[in-house]
């Protein structure tokens, strides 16, 4: 499996650059984390142990980064989205410059810990009283809309394989929806998936006006513009999979979804948790690229990928 992921992965990345002049990084950065999680050796116990540091670590340079006086060694500009009334603060922003990025992080932080950690210590406890209060203060529906639609994989283990397909490319159907259905149920839409259902509108249309027939097959080196927020030019798709599509063309999204299809595949059906943990981070994927890119908050990445990866530490037999 490794050996033909790095052929095929190899040939559509030559491919493109022979045709097109620029080297694919963002198709080969998951695929080598990836293969490396699956080669390393690695026990559940260090996973624990990453679930258990990494959020107050994340937390505390989130603090000094976005919160204190040296905010200015961010890269991002600081900016101020108004709160939804759940704690009264303005929304957190995360190291990435949003609040994608932590109400993800410490939503995997707070499953993980309350149903993959049998015995909880100080710090398990404080994760998830930590984990509770970002929720609350990024105010993010993305997550929840996630989770609600993962419950599928609890509900239908058996399935897991088409739950996974649908997670990656329910957004299409939202699309046409959006597109065919009244002013209403767009607002319904847009406040579901917090407005990204007209960015991929957007995006999507601005594919079809600019790709060409190369660029549908292996992508490009250039992002789709669209008009966002205050008038501003944005080119976040706020979508991995049309991310990918951007960078890496059509074939390049049918070997992701190959690839991960046949790692779900690997997960034991009867632990629900891990199934329910890899379709919760893949259907947020479908709502923001950032976890997938190298400016991504490492535990999102090395949790997806650990999971796809080595699935079999997740089994309930299996003695760290």
């Amino acid at each position: 499996m490794e050996i033909t992921s790095i052929i095929v992965i190899t040939s559509i990345v030559s491919f493109s650059f022979v045709l097109f002049g620029h080297f694919n990084s963002q198709i080969i950065y998951p695929f080598l984390l990836i293969l490396y999680t699956s080669l390393i050796r690695l026990q559940k116990s260090d996973i624990n142990w990453m679930i258990r540091v990494t959020p107050l670590l994340y937390l505390i340079i989130n603090m000094i980064m976005i919160y204190s006086p040296l905010n200015f060694l961010t890269q991002y500009s600081i900016r101020n989205l108004e709160g939804r009334g759940l704690i009264g603060l303005d929304r957190m922003i995360g190291i990435s410059g949003s609040p994608a990025g932590p109400d993800i992080l410490f939503t995997c932080v707070l499953i993980y810990t309350v149903f993959s950690i049998d015995k909880k210590n100080l710090i398990d406890r404080i994760n998830i009283f930590v984990s509770l209060f970002v929720l609350l203060w990024t105010s993010s529906l993305s997550p929840v809309f996630s989770a609600i639609i993962a419950m599928l994989v609890v509900i239908f283990p058996k399935q897991k394989k088409w739950v996974s397909f649908l997670s990656m490319t329910f957004w299409l159907g939202l699309i046409y929806i959006y597109r065919s259905s009244s002013e209403n149920i767009q607002i319904l839409l847009k406040t579901l998936t917090s407005l990204r259902v007209r960015i991929w509108d957007d995006i999507w249309k601005g594919m079809y006006r600019e790709f060409d027939l190369w660029n549908w097959l292996f992508g490009r080196d250039k992002m789709v513009e669209f008009v966002g927020l205050n008038e501003k030019i944005d080119a976040n798709p706020h979508n991995a999979m049309l991310y990918l599509l951007e960078f890496s063309g059509i074939i390049g999204v049918i070997v992701v979804i190959w690839f991960v299809l046949n790692r779900v595949g690997q997960i034991n059906n009867a632990n629900k948790i891990s199934l329910f943990l890899t379709i919760l981070l893949l259907y947020y994927l479908s709502m923001s690229p950032i976890p997938l890119t190298m400016n991504g908050d490492p535990i999102i990445l090395y949790l997806l990928f650990i999971l796809l990866g080595r699935p079999w530490l997740f089994l309930k037999s299996y003695k760290s």
